[in-house]
């Protein structure tokens, strides 16, 4: 029986061809592999963000904060009682981060109590980010929550 042996000639090309191989299924693993950005002009949101911060801060120093809570069949916001209910404007933001087909954005319209409720049933199940930009007036604030749809 003939023994097979291999030259180092051989062992070069075994390596090269492997190493085209593997270069070749990382580029087709990339070209499928769907890559989401948060948003399509994200500089000039970062450049405006100290807007969003103070936003923030606002809204954390309220005697009573906007309240997020979910459910099964629904989303509820509750807007603090010691602002004026008639006068809240805005928008809600619901945003997928994993793919941004999903996002929605409804307006801020509470009740006579302060309440706004969104069906949940049409959510995808997962992790969502709600992001809720309202004004009561000409002062401005901002809350962003992480919820979980089951």
């Amino acid at each position: 029986m003939a023994k097979f042996k291999l030259h180092w000639g051989n062992s070069i090309a075994i390596f090269y061809i492997s190493f085209v191989l593997v270069l070749v299924g990382f580029v087709i693993f990339t070209r499928f592999n769907r890559v989401e950005l948060v948003d399509e002009n994200y500089y000039e949101k970062e450049l405006k963000y100290q807007n969003v911060i103070d936003k923030m801060d606002r809204a954390g120093k309220l005697p009573e904060p906007l309240s997020i809570e979910s459910s099964d069949s629904y989303v509820r916001f509750s807007y603090p009682k010691s602002v004026d209910q008639g006068d809240i404007s805005g928008e809600i933001t619901f945003f997928r981060p994993s793919d941004k087909k999903l996002d929605f954005t409804l307006p801020v319209k509470p009740d006579e109590s302060g309440f706004q409720v969104v069906g949940s049933s049409n959510l995808e199940k997962g992790m969502w980010r709600v992001k809720v930009d309202w004004a009561v007036g000409d002062t401005t604030y901002y809350n962003e929550q992480v919820l979980v749809i089951n």
